[in-house]
């Protein structure tokens, strides 16, 4: 019998990941819920999917520790044997900065936190994925909607789309996908940190005019890693309310 799939999800402790963790195991998912440092959202993120009967597992990590990343995927290939998809959802937490006063150091931060962890996590993933298996990115409108005090994390995350791209061409031939989802502005604590000064005015450049809510991009990254979108690779896919400028 094939059992259900297996899915590992970063930064699954709260916002975006947490509900993306209680998606995949109402749909009957086996879940890695990994966290860095918030024991008890990830306990009440397990809880949630226990009484629904779902199979998880929690895993503290830092996914910009190659060691840690090490010590994650060998907790999956020990619980699970293997999986089927990876979502690289966590990420280092900023403060918006003009160019101007921006160090080096405040760059390298969110490298590390998006780049270097979506690195080590695929890197780790790839040999327990298995063939029909997808790898999700998340990025952020902002890549192509630049904000000022925005430019360290645009970097970072651009890189992160320009990596999706690349693994994907290499990662086909082992029928892994590989995508990303370009993420507006929405509801996560790091946004309800931002300034009403920075969020509003996005905000009116948008369509529909309104923060997303985790689970709208919870959803939506469930479909892109499920088997519905097994000719879907290489992309990424704006889930931005219509921020078209």
């Amino acid at each position: 019998m094939t059992p259900s799939p297996a899915i590992v999800i970063t930064g699954a402790s709260r916002g975006i990941g947490a509900a993306l963790a209680l998606r995949c195991a109402k749909a009957g998912y086996r879940v890695v819920v990994n966290y860095l440092e918030r024991d008890r959202e990830a306990a009440q993120v397990v809880s949630q999917i226990q009484e629904i009967g779902g199979e998880v597992i929690a895993v503290q990590a830092d996914v910009r520790d190659p060691k840690c990343v090490q010590h994650l995927f060998a907790a999956v290939a020990q619980e699970f044997g293997s999986c089927d998809y990876l979502v690289n959802n966590a990420h280092t937490p900023f403060v918006p900065k003009p160019f101007a006063l921006l160090q080096w150091e405040d760059v390298q931060q969110q490298i590390d936190g998006s780049l270097k962890s979506v690195f080590l996590c695929c890197h780790a993933a790839i040999p327990l994925l298995r063939p029909g298996g997808a790898i999700l990115n998340m990025s952020s409108v902002t890549v192509r909607t630049p904000i000022l005090g925005f430019s360290h994390r645009s970097a970072a995350k651009g890189a992160v789309e320009a990596l999706t791209k690349s693994f994907a061409f290499e990662l086909a031939e082992r029928r892994i996908r590989v995508n990303a989802l370009s993420i507006g502005w929405t509801a996560t604590d790091q946004v309800k940190a931002l300034s009403p000064d920075i969020v509003l005015p996005n905000l009116d450049r948008a369509a529909m005019r309104r923060l997303a809510m985790p689970d709208e991009i919870a959803n939506t990254a469930f479909h892109y890693v499920s088997p519905e979108f097994s000719f879907v690779t290489g992309c990424v896919f704006p889930v931005d309310g219509g921020c078209f400028v």
